[in-house]
């Protein structure tokens, strides 16, 4: 058999979907991404192994705006496993992320709002620290529904940032360590946490092809107000020319139900767009 060897290639397939963005009018916009990578050897002399790994990753909005009122609705999935030698193939991204809000102007710096945000995984999710690896969630298992009512402030193109009165639903089925009270006899599948949360998005253009965004989520309730809940995302997207791209994604979470430590997940992506409408 010939040497062979197949180096690293990896490739990211956008396309966007995007409406002009009018008042009075339902603006779409879909966007989607497919990453792949591949390594191959046979007879190779200086060792390593086969590896495959893939990810999709896509997000849309549909959003509404007149005079006094505005709507949005996002969506935001990520799925995806790597597989390396003959081990069997591994998660390297599953998850799904929706957000609904409606506001109403009223003529101050301030509108008011209501949100409902839902987090939840796409499938099963496996801890692979262990041997074999052990199942730790699934698909709303645990869910997180978050529900607020507060004010919105979106006057500058740059950064938006809401402050809520949020109520925190938590529902399990087999996977309870996020909604179980180990003071009590019974098993508790659903979790209700009352306390105020904060959403704050940063959209900056560095230079004409640089563009960094940040979404800084926080919640806490108020039975344990010295303890927060910590999401923060940040990208930056550079456009090297009209069809070439690269993303450096940095997400932080702090959760003390699901694990009393800073959780972190870095991604790089490299590859082609393409660009509709």
């Amino acid at each position: 058999m010939r040497n062979f060897f197949v180096s690293m290639c990896i490739f990211l397939f956008t396309f966007t979907l995007k409406a002009q963005d009018n008042l009075y009018a339902w603006t779409p916009e879909v966007i989607a991404g497919f990453n792949f990578s591949q390594v191959s050897f046979s007879n190779w002399a200086k060792g390593g192994d086969n590896s495959l790994s893939w990810s999709i990753i896509g997000s849309g909005s549909y959003n509404y705006k007149s005079s006094d009122w505005r709507v949005t609705n996002s969506l935001k999935i990520a799925f995806g496993r790597t597989q390396i030698g003959d081990e069997a193939s591994k998660q390297n991204e599953n998850e799904i992320w929706i957000e609904n809000l409606v506001a109403r102007d009223f003529g101050w710096i301030f509108k008011a709002a209501l949100s409902n945000t839902f987090n939840t995984q796409i499938t099963t999710g496996f801890d692979y620290k262990s041997d074999p690896a052990v199942a730790v969630a699934d698909f709303f298992d645990p869910a997180y529904i978050y529900q607020g009512i507060g004010l919105l402030y979106d006057e500058s193109p740059v950064v938006n940032t809401r402050l809520d009165l949020a109520l925190r639903e938590v529902f399990t089925n087999t996977y309870n360590s996020v909604t179980d009270d180990p003071s009590t006899p019974e098993i508790e599948k659903f979790k209700l946490d009352i306390g105020l949360s904060s959403t704050t998005n940063l959209n900056w253009v560095v230079d004409e092809n640089l563009v960094y965004k940040s979404s800084l989520f926080l919640f806490s309730a108020f039975n344990k107000f010295d303890i927060w809940d910590v999401r923060w995302e940040n990208t930056i997207s550079a456009q090297v020319n009209s069809w070439f791209s690269t993303n450096i994604s940095v997400i932080l979470v702090y959760d003390e139900d699901q694990i009393q430590k800073t959780q972190l997940k870095q991604a790089l992506q490299i590859g082609i767009v393409f660009r509709l409408l």
